[in-house]
Parts: structure tokens; sequence; C-alpha cells
């Protein structure tokens, strides 16, 4: 339960706002935004670095030394079923540019299947967010519905709620969201976890554009100015 807790703490970046996991901030404060120079102690609370530092250390591998039989093994054990745990549960980095996106089936919030490789041969934009998310609102409410309207008929939208943030997501807070934002594509609640952590997404919103052959073309992660999804699904439809 302590590790669920752990993973599970948010804290916006400094920089975009956009709400990552707290062991997460420093890796996206680095990878998103290099060229700042941002001293983890100015943003974290002592016991916010305490429990990030925590997390760091369970997934370090176990020091080798000598241990007492049985007790040695048994701590082998447990580390093992700690470190299963925390790979389980925690996304990884991801389909890079260029790589294949993976495939996944899930039922949608109006009870639909969807599956990603049925749309093989049309443009994708695959979409991770948070009901509870600001800036996910705003970009559905403000840029993606704007998207919609131009590209209905030629690429296929898809949302992936992540259900990052209280209060738990239902299917039909999903349509409430849906109607007040204008965005009617389908919208599938990641109850597992499962899709969100097989694209690598630990923040919102996050936006894949995948091209007909099912290779992702563009990573979008915070809030983006709608130019940059129109080039992006121009040349994938070109």
């Amino acid at each position: 339960m302590l590790i669920y807790e752990v993973s599970m703490t948010l804290r916006k970046c400094p920089v975009c706002n956009v709400p990552v996991k707290l062991e997460n901030l420093e890796k996206h404060i680095k990878r998103q935004h290099p060229q700042e120079d941002i001293d983890m102690r100015d943003i974290l609370t002592k016991d916010e670095i305490r429990k990030t530092q925590k997390t760091k250390a369970m997934t370090k591998p176990k020091a080798r030394g000598k241990m007492a039989w049985p007790v040695g093994i048994i701590t082998i054990i447990i580390a093992i079923i700690v470190i299963l745990t925390i790979i389980n549960t925690s996304p990884g980095a991801g389909p890079s540019v260029g790589q294949q996106a993976p495939d996944f089936t899930v039922t949608s919030s109006t009870n639909t299947i969807i599956r990603l490789s049925y749309y093989r041969g049309m443009p994708i934009l695959l979409i991770f967010m948070d009901l509870d998310c600001y800036h996910c609102g705003l970009e559905a409410g403000e840029t993606l519905s704007q998207l919609y309207q131009t590209y209905y008929s030629n690429v296929q939208f898809i949302t992936i709620d992540v259900n990052f943030i209280s209060p738990d997501d239902t299917n039909e807070r999903i349509n409430q969201f849906k109607l007040d934002k204008n965005t009617p594509w389908e919208y599938a609640l990641d109850t597992t976890h499962s899709i969100t952590n097989d694209y690598g997404v630990d923040s919102t919103p996050q936006i894949f554009v995948i091209d007909v052959e099912g290779i992702v073309f563009k990573r979008f992660e915070g809030r983006q100015p709608i130019d940059y999804y129109i080039n992006a699904l121009d040349y994938v439809l070109s």
C-alpha cells in the first residue's frame, strides 16, 4: 500500500504546470525542460524529498553480501516481490517516435469495444488525460474540440482516461465531460493502467499522433499550440 500511495502523489511542474507523479518530477524536468536550472530542494518539501529518495532506493538492486540462512533467502524473495510490484505498477518509457504504437483493447464509456489496430489505415490522435486535470480540460475544450471539427472524417480520435487524480472516474462522469467539452469521440477508462503503462504516460495531458501504419509520428506532453497538432495531422494525412 505504501508503494501505491507514493506513486500516486502528484505535483505540478514548476515550468509547464503539468501534473506529474512526485517520484517522476525530477525526470520530467530534465527531459522536458533541460535548459532550466532547477534545484529540486527549492520546489519539494523535506518530506517529499525523503519520499522520492525512498522510492528510488526501493528500485535499486540489493547489494550482495553474506546472509544468514534462511533469513538471506527470505530477504531475497521479499526484494524480488517489491521490485516486481514496482515494475508492474509504474509506467516505462513507452514507444518513441518511429516505433509501433502498442495495440490494446478496451471498452469505451458508451460500451463500445475499442481496439487500436482496428483503425489501421487511418491516422489516430490518441489522447491520455484525466477528468480532474485542469490542463486536460482546457486542452479538450479549447483545442481538441476544434481539431475534431476539422479532422473528424479523416482522423480517428480516442481518449484514454488515466484517472491519476481523485475522485474515481466513472463512465457517467466521462460522458458528462464529453458533453461539456464538446468532444464527442470515444473515451475509455484505463481501469488497470495497463494502457497507460504501455505508453509510458506519467503525466497529463499526453497526446500521440499515430500514422496509417500504426507508427508513432509525434508525442506531445502538456498543452500545445493548436498549430502543432495541425502540422502533425496534415503530415500523416499527406
